[in-house]
């Protein structure tokens, strides 16, 4: 066994001195001649005297002296920088988790806070679509309020036979026919279409148009601007076929061939869907201008029905 003999002079214990240092970590041995003065002493732990009894040998901690030699110095700086090294690329990996870690959060962040914008944008459009469609039901309550008020100015007698003439005169016709001009005809005071204000027609009217009137052929129009005219209200798609030179022109609702189609937007953000009244664009000075117009409304209703 290496550990009875000297590994430099190949002596044993009883020529030596009686006593060897022995290599903690391999079977080597050296006499106090040959041991270097740069080698330490090491002192096992505990468990080692424990072990080394449990196996049969009777030796107690003061009969051997340690040490570690060369090879297994060696060994042992191997070891520990390959620990480090080890540790080196865990701390790696730990930077590399904590950075990913950290654009998981911050992403997460960003679509939280794109989230809570477009739900504030959606509470904005809703509380603006609400104010707009009140608005909208304000003004024409006021102007409905204000046709009722004229109906004092009629005589009842003679607004009933007007009612009856022109009953007995749209006897027949189509409801799509029975607009324009014949819907003014019955109303007890004739209104600005535009402006719902009497004393002047819609040429006339110094407000901003609610809805202008575009004019495309048929053939160069759209078919998302041709069916989305056709989704709404039947005045808002008109289609005119020339007749025979000498005749008058002729107009007719959706799907005649040829022609042009008079298209009717809304005149601040050209949409099919709403008038000027309900536009999202219009600003507060605007909507105030709706609102000072209602008020005017209402007041002329009230001295129509003080009259």
């Amino acid at each position: 066994c290496g550990w009875h003999r000297c590994a430099a002079c190949d002596r044993v214990a009883s020529a030596c001195g009686g006593m060897l240092l022995q290599c903690f970590g391999c079977p080597t041995a050296l006499c106090y001649d040959c041991f270097p003065p740069n080698f330490r002493r090491v002192h096992p732990p505990e468990s080692f005297w424990t072990d080394v009894r449990s196996r049969g040998w009777k030796v107690a901690p003061g009969s051997l002296v340690f040490f570690s030699c060369n090879s297994c110095r060696a060994l042992e700086e191997q070891r520990r920088r390959h620990e480090m090294r080890k540790e080196d690329l865990e701390a790696q990996d730990d930077e590399r988790k904590r950075a990913a870690l950290e654009e998981k959060r911050s992403l997460a962040t960003k679509k939280k806070q794109k989230e809570d914008e477009e739900a504030r944008r959606r509470m904005r459009e809703i509380v603006l679509n609400h104010e707009r469609d009140g608005l909208c039901k304000r003004l024409k309550t006021a102007r409905e309020d204000l046709l009722h008020r004229a109906e004092r100015l009629w005589p009842p007698l003679l607004r009933s036979k007007w009612l009856a003439f022109c009953d007995q005169r749209d006897a027949g016709k189509q409801k799509r026919y029975l607009r324009g001009r014949f819907l003014q005809e019955r109303l007890t005071l004739t209104v600005c279409a535009n402006c719902g204000f009497p004393g002047h027609q819609a040429e006339q009217c110094v407000y901003q148009a609610e809805r202008i009137t575009e004019k495309v052929p048929k053939k160069q129009a759209g078919q998302q601007d041709v069916e989305g005219a056709a989704d709404g209200a039947d005045e808002d798609v008109q289609t005119i076929n020339p007749d025979p030179v000498g005749g008058p022109s002729r107009k007719s609702l959706g799907g005649a061939s040829g022609g042009v189609f008079y298209l009717r937007r809304c005149s601040v953000c050209r949409s099919q869907v709403h008038a000027r009244v309900q536009c999202g664009q219009l600003s507060a000075a605007q909507r105030a201008e709706y609102v000072e117009r209602v008020d005017a409304m209402g007041r002329l209703a009230a001295a129509l029905a003080q009259a």
